[in-house]
């Protein structure tokens, strides 16, 4: 049993303002439980196991370019509180200040060190968020942490998406990821906590594995019109709605 319907008033206080709407859903407490003891056994484990290797690969960031091996950013999370993401440097020094906006929309980011597209291609500059997860600042699986200037798109029933912490992967990202639209993220975001659930945790998981090998456009469906790779009911639902009515 996952996500159930529970007609509910949700109030998030986010920079000293108060946002409230109305939810039809609420995640049960004992899948939440369960959902937290996976987070804390599996992150644990994982950095346990992955140390060595992370250790090599912080190295090899230090060695590659001038500055840490570490990026930190303030990211929102569940109920839209604000926490700081760790993961793996992955661009120069002030690579904002170094190149005009234009040039990092391009197909191959200039801000990116040889290591750290590498990284980004691999997923591996996401490991250091297994300590969000132990802090319990993330989960295993979920919406992804959103960017403070991304809240745009979560507005009216969009903002469900917070009622769970936020992912190292989740639905979009076995979905497609970077290639899909950010307003369609949303969407994804909203009907994963809708259909929540331990084992469709698990499915992501596997997915996401998959995709680290073959990358995420083997994933990209475009004749199923934006269905996930993981189909969730709502969103079955929602794609035969649209053929029915074109």
């Amino acid at each position: 049993m996952g996500t159930v319907r529970n007609f509910q008033q949700n109030s998030y206080t986010y920079q000293n303002h108060t946002v409230s709407y109305h939810s039809e859903y609420k995640i049960p407490r004992i899948q939440s439980a369960l959902k937290r003891l996976m987070d804390i056994l599996a992150s644990a484990l994982l950095i346990i196991v992955l140390f060595p290797f992370m250790a090599v690969i912080a190295a090899a960031i230090v060695l590659n370019s001038k500055g840490g091996a570490f990026f930190k950013q303030k990211r929102i999370g569940k109920d839209m509180q604000p926490f700081t993401i760790y993961k793996f440097r992955t661009m120069e020094q002030n690579a904002e200040k170094k190149h005009k906006r234009a040039e990092v929309f391009s197909s191959k980011d200039p801000r990116l060190t040889s290591v750290g597209s590498f990284l980004r291609r691999t997923k591996i500059d996401e490991f250091p968020q297994l300590l969000n997860i132990l802090k319990g600042d993330m989960s295993l699986v979920g919406p992804r942490p959103m960017l403070a200037r991304h809240k745009k798109y979560y507005k009216g029933y969009k903002r469900d998406r917070f009622m769970l912490k936020p992912g190292l992967t989740g639905l979009a990202q076995v979905s497609g990821g970077v290639f899909i639209p950010l307003g369609d993220r949303a969407e994804y975001d909203v009907d994963y906590v809708r259909d929540f659930s331990i084992l469709l945790d698990i499915k992501i998981l596997f997915k996401t594995l998959v995709i680290i090998f073959v990358g995420e456009r083997r994933f990209i469906r475009p004749h199923m019109q934006g269905m996930p790779a993981v189909s969730t009911p709502i969103r079955i639902a929602a794609h035969e709605k649209k053929e029915s009515i074109a």
